[in-house]
């Protein structure tokens, strides 16, 4: 098939990842992609780093609003009368989308958001989540609903027996800094943990609005000296063979895409129990999950994996396991694509 796909952010987060995603496995499973997006932000550098092979055309625009967004609404509006696409994948910004191809093919919405704002006006629906899904049906969501995870590519790492010697167990998040990632119960979950002496360092990775806010929490905790801010992750297998074990303590996520990168790399997790967390992860089977807004509770995981390193391996291995069997770009693919066909071909 020929297949467009549209994402207009301009930060990175999950939403571009999962672009740069379907872009590689729609290459990959055959078909020709139109892959659409923001020209800043790094989006259009990692797309042209795809290009190989022939089957990817690129567009890039500025804007993604308002009347000075026309002109990128027409830009795209004529790429895709071009490109002539059986179907069109709209990631986000999805009112300013469905203006930009109206009229051209049949178009498609992701729900990596909790809203399903404009969804009358789509001929089908990518849910990453049974959640999702039954959001969109609650909400009178009447096209087509196909539920398909984000993956992730590989290699993939085995995971790593015990602690290093030559260091304190390192434990650590990745996201953008903003509210809903809930990096400051992270950081009070820290204060705990160095209230009962238990033996530690974090790293927190990323960028984002709520940096300054964080790093003023720290400070005030006087947990300068074990937790560190690394910035913008663009080595992520560096930054996860620095850890022992993940952490991610969102308190809104439709599906946690940290989560894969952290089973690729093999690092056990400890997760909060919002959406998509517990689509991925059985708590006790291949991971650990907590209430949201609970440091007490993400202290006290933390602190049961650090002391049995054993079950923390049992852990990491069978989420590596649970990783290889539903969240590759081989396993995924397949379920795009016919997911994508359906769509187009019920419009």
């Amino acid at each position: 098939m020929r297949i467009a796909n549209i994402m207009l952010s301009n930060r990175f987060g999950g939403i571009g990842q999962a672009y740069i995603d379907y872009n590689a496995c729609l290459l990959r499973s055959g078909h020709e992609v139109l892959a659409i997006c923001h020209r800043h932000g790094g989006w259009l550098e990692l797309t042209e780093q795809q290009q190989a092979g022939g089957r990817l055309s690129i567009l890039s625009v500025t804007q993604k609003g308002g009347p000075k967004g026309l002109p990128s609404a027409w830009r795209i509006h004529r790429a895709c009368r071009r490109f002539a696409p059986d179907v069109i994948v709209i990631h986000n910004y999805l009112n300013f989308n469905l203006l930009a191809t109206h009229g051209i093919s049949p178009r498609a919405a992701v729900t990596h958001m909790y809203k399903c704002k404009h969804f009358d006006r789509i001929d089908g629906v990518i849910a990453l989540t049974d959640e999702l899904r039954a959001m969109c049906r609650k909400a009178g969501v009447e096209t087509p609903v196909h539920i398909v995870p984000n993956m992730i590519d590989g290699p993939f790492s085995a995971p790593r027996w015990g602690w290093r010697d030559d260091r304190l167990p390192v434990i650590g998040g990745l996201g953008r800094l903003d509210t809903h990632k809930g990096f400051e119960i992270l950081i009070d979950a820290c204060r705990q943990l160095r209230e009962r002496s238990v033996a530690f360092h974090c790293l927190i990775g990323g960028i984002g609005f709520q940096e300054e806010s964080l790093r003023r929490q720290v400070s005030a905790l006087a947990l300068d000296d074990c937790i560190d801010f690394v910035g913008f992750v663009d080595d992520k297998a560096g930054f996860f063979d620095r850890l022992d074990l993940f952490v991610a303590p969102s308190v809104s996520e439709t599906f946690g895409i940290t989560l894969l990168e952290a089973m690729k790399y093999g690092r056990p997790v400890v997760a909060t129990e919002t959406g998509g967390h517990g689509d991925i992860l059985r708590d006790g089977e291949n991971g650990v999950l907590v209430p949201t807004r609970d440091a007490t509770a993400l202290a006290d995981a933390i602190t049961r994996q650090l002391a049995d390193p054993a079950g923390a391996y049992r852990l990491a291995t069978a989420a590596s396991q649970t990783l290889r069997d539903r969240y590759t770009m081989d396993a995924v693919g397949p379920r795009l694509s016919a997911a994508l066909h359906d769509i187009a071909h019920r419009a």
